[in-house]
């Protein structure tokens, strides 16, 4: 079975509702998505993206169990702190104002940023703060809403 399939949306009103109709007519019943973490980026147009799609998902019947915010800020190598990339709302004022629980927000980073387009593979490994966001968001996303361990 499978356990887990990301898949990469374009943003826009129609796109969750025309992925939902797709898997329902010609997807077998393991691949129907049971649960949704929707992926956003700090702007007004993005906030109404989710809300609207967040809506869609819960008319049909599919929970979306959260938001995790991308390029929530500039991380600066070496440095914990971020600089602001867009000036609308964070991910959690997005995820609240939808009724959503946030579940992590990734800073851009730029050696990331780096590699990708030279080719070279980036992870959830190092001391970056990027890695350890997505570290702690793979986690989450193996334990499952509520059933995240916490960190000791």
């Amino acid at each position: 079975p499978l356990d887990y399939l990301l898949i990469d949306i374009p943003p826009g009103t129609d796109k969750i509702g025309r992925f939902l109709d797709l898997v329902s007519e010609v997807g077998p019943a393991h691949l129907q998505p049971h649960q949704v973490l929707l992926v956003t980026i700090p702007s007004e147009a993005a906030a109404a993206v989710v809300a609207r799609s967040a809506t869609q998902l819960r008319e049909a019947g599919v929970p979306c169990v959260g938001v995790v915010g991308n390029m929530a800020g500039y991380a600066r190598p070496g440095r914990d702190d971020l600089l602001p990339l867009f000036t609308g709302p964070s991910a959690g004022e997005i995820a609240r104002a939808a009724g959503l629980e946030l579940w992590a927000e990734i800073p851009f980073d730029s050696v990331w940023g780096a590699k990708t387009d030279r080719g070279e593979p980036v992870g959830a490994e190092g001391d970056s703060a990027t890695a350890r966001v997505i570290a702690q968001l793979a986690e989450q996303v193996e334990h499952g809403p509520g059933g995240r361990e916490e960190k000791k």
